[in-house]
């Protein structure tokens, strides 16, 4: 789900800056943990799982895009 919502965030709103993205997923992930009271991995499921994934598509996106830019640059030239 993590993956899925971020990269639906990222692909979308090309303009949401990266640290919005990562902590919307890390609060979502704090709220399903404290739903489901699992509070004593609620900082390890929130800072390790859903944090670091974010990140990781995130990035591999912002990457994708800058990629892209770059072979136009180059198209262009």
């Amino acid at each position: 789900m993590v993956m899925i919502l971020s990269l639906l965030i990222t692909f979308l709103f090309k303009k949401v800056h990266f640290i919005f993205t990562v902590l919307l997923c890390m609060l979502i992930g704090f709220v399903y943990s404290v739903a489901f009271e699992l509070s004593v991995l609620a900082l390890f499921v929130v800072i390790f799982i859903n944090g670091a994934i974010s990140a990781i598509v995130v990035g591999l996106v912002k990457a994708g895009y800058y990629a892209n830019r770059k072979a136009n640059n180059i198209k262009q030239s």
